[in-house]
């Protein structure tokens, strides 16, 4: 038995002395260059987190350059957001405001709405925003505060001075990290801007159609010209059907023709209705095509649609 323990034990040494040369040639393998067994960066669908992170980045600057007076500067120069926006591709839509198909219509929507002159953003508040593979999903509150924006409190859902608007939707990414298409959702508009009572709607009216054969404000410059942004669509018989009772005022021509035609609601714009050429007046004053979308044929915009029309193109 002695015999046997005596000589059963060298194997064991043996095997001990291998495995620790071993094991310190891994180790020194291992500390001279171990980035190989690094572990990866964790993905959600196939996107790492840190570019995920990095475009819920870009969609919070969107809404964060939505408060004045970004807007008047992104107006003026558009290259301001080409790092967040695929200036070639990019698409979009807005329910129930309308769909944008180059990068001047979807500067138009973002940044000319923030702030009309009448109206500007003042406050934004993100309730959420959820990334995974190439989609930025985002809810979130824009406080809109009226002229002349002495009583702004973005704690008021709705007064004389003060609107706050939802937004809800999601936005779609390039390799690049810029965004390619949106699709968002304003609930409740209609309940925000919807006015029943002759008296505001006169008025609404009026106002517009100042802005359109009058004077108007110029929402780069702040500077009041003392001319109509479309006056030439509402000067003569040819803007209008035969029949229809023109003067020699672009103006009277202009409320004639909006008191003729239904008023409408905001929870659909897009429709043969003032409520559709009192949105695109709003975007007059940076382009003149959109005076064609506020005249008598509503310029293939301001039209009747059918509910199908939704669900023929994606974003």
């Amino acid at each position: 038995m002695l015999f046997g323990s005596r000589f059963s034990i060298f194997p064991m040494v043996a095997f001990l002395c291998l495995t620790s040369t071993v094991s310190a040639e891994m180790n020194h393998s291992m500390s001279s260059d171990d980035s190989h067994l690094a572990l990866p960066a964790p993905k959600t669908n196939g996107v790492d987190a840190a570019t995920l992170e990095i475009r819920k980045n870009k969609i919070e600057e969107i809404y964060n350059k939505l408060i004045y007076p970004f807007p008047k500067a992104i107006l003026a120069n558009p290259k301001l957001v080409d790092h967040i926006f695929d200036s070639k591709n990019i698409r979009g839509r807005v329910t129930p405001a309308g769909a944008y198909y180059d990068m001047e219509a979807v500067i138009e929507y973002f940044y000319a709405f923030a702030y009309t002159g009448i109206t500007r953003v003042d406050a934004v508040k993100i309730n959420k925003i959820v990334a995974a593979g190439d989609i930025v999903a985002v809810d979130v509150d824009l406080h809109f505060c009226g002229i002349p924006y002495i009583a702004c409190d973005p704690s008021i859902a709705k007064d004389m001075f003060n609107t706050t608007l939802r937004q809800t939707g999601f936005y779609t990414f390039n390799d690049d990290n810029k965004v390619v298409s949106f699709d968002l959702t304003i609930p409740n508009l209609g309940e925000a801007h919807n006015v029943a009572s002759e008296f505001k709607r006169n008025m609404a009216i009026e106002g517009v159609c100042m802005n359109l054969t009058t004077s108007h404000l110029n929402i780069v410059t702040d500077e009041i010209k003392l001319e109509g942004t479309c006056t030439k669509y509402f000067d003569g018989p040819e803007d209008f059907a035969e029949g229809f009772p023109v003067t020699d005022s672009p103006r009277k021509n202009c409320i004639r023709f909006m008191n003729s035609i239904p008023y409408g609601t905001w929870d659909q714009p897009k429709s043969n209705t003032f409520v559709c050429r009192m949105l695109h007046s709003l975007l007059t004053p940076v382009r003149e095509m959109h005076c064609a979308h506020t005249s008598y044929d509503g310029g293939g915009k301001c039209v009747d649609q059918e509910y199908s029309q939704f669900f023929e193109k994606a974003y």
